[in-house]
């Protein structure tokens, strides 16, 4: 009698078309939700409802899956290019930050050249005996070896 009881009601729950039985799993905005129709372009089908859905519906879910693919296209399209002109903009930095850097090795060798350049010349003044003018070099050397700290530093 048990066993009659339970296949009836199981019959009972099976055949009645009020209940619905949820056919889709998706997650929206992070929350796992069921539906009897698919309600995400990564629907998943959980049942065995699928005769159920109407061929509408399922052109419709086919139409906003395929506008939203060519939306995210679009939109991939977008960050390729964004992506391109970035590295654009970081190799130009790049090579402007080489020229800068090759511009101030060029003074500091320009401001070296002249410190050894000012320094032989008070020398030779000296090896003369010519104080005054080895004096006079003195401001030049300074001045060059203000150069070298700015420009070499």
């Amino acid at each position: 009698m048990m066993k009659y009881s339970m296949a009836i009601v199981l019959a009972l729950l099976l055949s009645t078309p009020g209940l619905s039985f949820a056919q889709y799993k998706c997650v929206v905005n992070g929350k796992t939700v069921y539906a009897d129709v698919p309600c995400a372009a990564d629907a998943k089908h959980v049942g065995a409802l699928e005769d159920y859905i109407s061929r509408e519906s399922r052109l419709d879910r086919a139409r906003v899956v395929n506008r939203e693919r060519n939306h995210l296209g679009a939109i991939e399209s977008e960050n390729d290019a964004d992506r391109r002109r970035i590295a654009q903009s970081i190799e130009q930095i790049r090579a402007n930050d080489r020229a800068a850097a090759n511009l101030k090795a060029a003074r500091c060798s320009n401001a070296q050249r002249d410190l050894q350049n000012a320094q032989r010349a008070s020398a030779v003044y000296r090896d003369l005996n010519m104080q005054n003018s080895a004096n006079q070099r003195r401001g030049e050397i300074d001045s060059a070896e203000r150069r070298v700290r700015d420009e070499c530093n």
